[in-house]
């Protein structure tokens, strides 16, 4: 298995346990969207935001309100087609440092 594969499986694996179900819903989406990717960068933002604390992570995504949280920091987004009519995220966030 080569190394981009490892970092793959267990990037899965911590999209789906995030512990809050609107998170592991909305990151497996994401993780959906990159996991045929050889895309480094990609991989290493999404492995660095699942690494934050939880609450932050599900205030720059269900809190929009909260743009102190977002200050400063450049954004990559993540377009997500919708498939059903529940508002369970929408467009992705993801830091980029």
């Amino acid at each position: 298995m080569t190394d981009i594969q490892n970092r793959l499986k267990k990037l899965k694996y911590r999209c789906q346990t995030l512990g809050i179900k609107e998170l592991d819903v909305t990151f497996s989406k994401i993780f959906e969207k990159i996991e045929n990717s050889q895309n480094i960068e990609d991989i290493s933002l999404l492995e660095d935001l699942v690494e934050k604390e939880t609450q932050l992570i599900l205030d720059i995504f269900f809190h929009p309100e909260m743009e102190d949280v977002k200050n400063g920091e450049e954004l990559l987004v993540f377009s997500m087609e919708e498939e059903d009519d529940d508002d369970d995220g929408g467009d992705v966030v993801i830091i980029r440092r």
